[in-house]
């Protein structure tokens, strides 16, 4: 979507800038699904797969955190409440180590 990195710059310019804009705010549209889809769907089916007791989204977070698959439960859910500021949320490499344990 962007061929480099997004900077500071870019981002004053976005509102003189619509194609930039479309991009960014596809960008993010996408990053938010993307983030729903690991929380709702993803992450139930891999706690399910290791056994784990099911429960609320947060508590699920709360589970990952422990697992290290996420850095944090409480930037999840930031980051999921702030869409438009992606990094405050990451998968984390843990996801890759649980996958590597069902195997």
């Amino acid at each position: 979507m962007f061929p480099n990195l997004f900077t500071i710059e870019e981002a004053q310019e976005v509102e003189a800038a619509p194609i930039l804009a479309e991009r960014l705010d596809a960008f993010v549209s996408r990053f938010g699904r993307l983030q729903d889809t690991v929380g709702d769907k993803l992450l139930p089916a891999l706690l399910s797969a290791l056994a784990e007791t099911l429960g609320p989204t947060i508590d699920n977070l709360d589970k990952a955190e422990k697992f290290r698959f996420i850095e944090s439960a409480d930037g999840w859910m930031d980051g999921n409440a702030q869409t438009a500021q992606p990094g405050g949320a990451r998968v984390h490499r843990g996801f890759g180590r649980a996958f590597q344990r069902l195997a």
